[in-house]
């Protein structure tokens, strides 16, 4: 039999190497601020909207959508709920 090590001691060793859980947890609210703004670009495309249009939809500035769409700030939760009533 071979001798593998475990998924946890492989986990262990991986979230050691980045910093910690906080700055794993860290990094994956980044990778899914980054999905949300390309949702939201993506279906403000879709819809044929300018960024103006969506920003009055969504009740901020221009400059926060334009923000939003490049830098991926965002709350998450707000941001799920907004590219979703852009429809």
């Amino acid at each position: 039999m071979t001798n593998f090590p475990s998924w946890q001691d492989v986990r262990d060793d991986v979230v050691a190497g980045a910093g910690g859980e906080e700055a794993v947890a860290a990094a994956r609210h980044r990778n899914q601020a980054y999905i949300d703004a390309q949702c939201l670009a993506e279906r403000r495309k879709a819809l044929g909207l300018t960024q103006t249009e969506v920003a009055e939809r969504m009740g901020v500035t221009k400059s926060r959508v334009s923000q939003i769409g490049g830098s991926g700030r965002r709350s998450l939760t707000s941001m799920r709920v907004r590219c979703r009533e852009l429809s």
